[in-house]
């Protein structure tokens, strides 16, 4: 969802609209203001008739609460993709994006390997307690070894992330002094 935000604040920061006291109402209805709101608005209601209409059919042949969920989430992903993806055409279409594939690539396999091993690990390793007092720590531990083993390689591995995480060190040492 964090991914159409974006893309809706840079159009409405680029629109400049409401900038000139002679513009209409029909302007307004025209531009970056409102246009991927509307787009966004028929996408909601497309996957709140989709999500009402399949869930009272599956309901209807007593499906498992996993499969409803399955539904729910296929249903969210599927119907986000088309508004992304006009939502990127029109941010492209105003601003210059520059997206670093083979970074993004690398990103998205260091996650993989890293969660996906911190995942066979909570899976052998992991005692499911029905005391959530114990539970809760476990969980946590393991969440915290994958997020923080997935910082540390990202950093030994990319260069604007370790120029990054210099600067905030740095700017913290500035801001403490």
């Amino acid at each position: 969802m964090h991914h159409q935000n974006i893309f809706l604040l840079s159009l409405a920061g680029i629109e400049r609209v409401d900038k000139f006291e002679n513009s209409t109402f029909k302007d307004y209805l025209k531009s970056k203001l409102f246009f991927p709101q509307t787009i966004r608005l028929i996408q909601t209601c497309i996957y709140v008739l989709i999500l009402a209409v399949g869930l009272l059919i599956l309901v209807g042949f007593d499906s498992s609460n996993q499969e409803l969920l399955l539904f729910w989430a296929s249903i969210a992903l599927i119907t986000q993709i088309p508004l992304v993806c006009v939502l990127y055409y029109l941010v492209q279409k105003n601003m210059m994006i520059k997206l670093e594939i083979s970074r993004i690539a690398k990103f998205v396999l260091i996650a993989l390997g890293v969660f996906g091993f911190t995942y066979v690990l909570a899976t052998q390793f992991l005692v499911y307690s029905p005391a959530v007092t114990s539970f809760i720590p476990n969980v946590l531990m393991f969440a915290s070894f994958g997020v923080g083993l997935y910082i540390i390689i990202t950093y030994l591995i990319d260069n604007k992330i370790r120029n990054l995480v210099h600067a905030i060190i740095e700017e913290l040492k500035a801001s403490s002094s």
